[in-house]
């Protein structure tokens, strides 16, 4: 007897288009030619409420079919009961059209891609509860052990959380109410303890190159763009999330012969009124010698999957995601400690995004000025002297050479 072929994971096999991911929440999932008139369902953890509701709309999706291109799909219809916070997220991702509401469509897309994550446990949690009855009791027992075992995440999540039911408040999809993640009190997050030296730098690089490697190193491959990526956080002082998007159009050779690195920093992009992107900080800086001659020793390949990047996985011979390069950096990481593992323990939990403030503090231990150094990094002056005073406490060294200083005749 022929066995029956097992369906995909999380699909069921008798209502197409439903499925159910890790955290036992149903979705109808339409397929992607149908997703504009048809947007995906977040439809509870009830698995007989999730089927019949699954049954109708694939019955909407085939009446529709049946009438032809001519047809306008039917307007979305409301499941009966209380708006579940499952829904909510759906509404507020996707809206009518599938685009999302005006309020999703207004964070910039960085923004917008980091929240789907967060989305994802929000609704594992509180998906199938009712949305109006969601109270800051219910959010705290949820947040404690987590704020102890992550605050970080703890604190996005709850920003990301805060951000939809104020939508909601806004929109009167539930009663005006006091927003259940408004208060959560998880404290501000504090700022990393680690910094990149110039020696360091110059270590992790030449482990990247192959330069240097430990004696059980056989067989890995080197990663110079990781190199590179450093390099370029460290010496430009930028934020690696917008090293890994620079490309050879940034890079403007000037009549003297020298190069200018010219672009707008992401993190400050606005959305506009009709969700167009505008200009962030303006970066217009001299290529650092430093960077320059690091982009000549390794040079990026320019090829079409590079897309013209400055920094493109070797791997895949494309551009670098997020998480991609992260995961990249630790494994980078690990045989540069394995050289020497006394001397080189404290690169230990070390990440790119250490880079940008790491060069800051070199710079403004070479002499330079925290007003020099912004127009640089593009950091506003109220930043620039925070990491100033965090990271470059007060010795008496200094206050013995500016002590010095104080000379003359009476």
């Amino acid at each position: 007897m022929k066995r029956k072929a097992k369906p995909r994971a999380g699909a069921v096999e008798d209502v197409p288009r439903l499925h159910q991911n890790d955290w036992g929440v149903w979705h109808w999932k339409p397929e992607k030619k149908l997703r504009q008139a048809f947007p995906g369902r977040s439809l509870g953890k009830d698995a007989l409420a999730a089927r019949a509701e699954a049954k109708r709309l694939n019955a909407e999706v085939a009446a529709w079919q049946k009438a032809g291109d001519g047809a306008s799909p039917p307007r979305p219809r409301r499941r009966s009961g209380p708006l579940t916070v499952g829904q909510a997220i759906g509404q507020w991702r996707y809206g009518q059209d599938g685009q999302g509401s005006d309020d999703w469509q207004g964070k910039r897309e960085r923004t917008r891609r980091q929240w789907g994550f967060y989305l994802k446990a929000i609704e594992a949690e509180f998906g199938d509860e009712a949305a109006a009855s969601l109270t800051p009791g219910r959010v705290k027992r949820w947040l404690d052990p987590l704020k102890r075992r992550a605050p970080g995440t703890a604190r996005s999540y709850n920003a990301c959380a805060r951000s939809l039911y104020a939508w909601m408040i806004a929109t009167e999809l539930v009663p005006r109410m006091e927003n259940p993640f408004g208060k959560p009190r998880l404290g501000k997050g504090k700022r990393r303890q680690c910094l990149f030296t110039f020696e360091d730098v110059r270590h992790i690089v030449r482990v990247a190159d192959g330069k240097a490697a430990a004696a059980d190193a056989r067989g890995w491959r080197p990663r110079p763009s990781i190199g590179t990526a450093l390099v370029l956080a460290f010496g430009c002082v930028q934020r690696i999330s917008d090293v890994i998007e620079l490309g050879f159009e940034h890079l403007h050779v000037q009549e003297d012969g020298s190069t200018r690195l010219i672009f707008d920093q992401s993190k400050s992009k606005t959305v506009g009124q009709n969700f167009e992107l505008a200009a962030g900080v303006h970066i217009d800086m001299r290529l650092p010698p430093l960077v320059a001659a690091r982009l000549t020793t390794a040079p990026p390949p320019r090829t079409e999957a590079a897309a013209g990047r400055l920094v493109v996985n070797e791997k895949t011979g494309k551009p670098y995601t997020d998480r991609q390069i992260g995961q990249a950096m630790r494994s980078v990481l690990a045989r540069a400690i394995a050289c020497d593992p006394k001397r080189w323990k404290h690169l230990a939990g070390m990440q790119l995004r250490d880079g940008r403030r790491s060069g800051f503090v070199h710079l403004r231990k070479l002499g330079m000025t925290v007003e020099d150094i912004v127009n640089l990094s593009g950091h506003t002056l109220q930043d620039g002297y925070a990491i100033v005073e965090h990271y470059m406490p007060r010795t008496t060294e200094e206050a013995d050479r500016v002590a010095a200083m104080m000379t003359g005749e009476l």
